[in-house]
């Protein structure tokens, strides 16, 4: 199991700043383009997409997770079976 974060949107110092605070250790990933956004997708953030071994798709949630949805969306890529969210994630403003 790989969880990888990506930035895009946040400034550097910012950024650090926010995974020392909440302590977040899995890799990061920092894109200055839009690209990776575009080409999945992406309509807010933060966004989840939750993969299976072999590459599909089978989890998504716009806006905070919930644990609820994390232990969904993991199953789901441990299965490779999709998962259908019950709702969306939190809708948190940009600055």
């Amino acid at each position: 199991m790989l969880f990888l974060g990506l930035n895009q949107q946040d400034v550097r110092e910012e950024a650090y700043d926010f995974l020392r605070q909440f302590s977040i250790s899995f890799p990061q990933v920092r894109e200055k383009s839009k690209d990776t956004a575009r080409a999945w997708g992406v309509t807010g953030m933060p966004e989840t997409f939750f993969i299976s071994s072999a590459g599909d798709v089978v989890g998504h949630v716009v806006g905070t997770i919930s644990d609820e949805q994390m232990k969904a969306g993991v199953a789901a890529a441990l299965s490779g079976r999709p998962s259908v969210p019950k709702t969306g994630g939190e809708v948190r403003p940009t600055r």
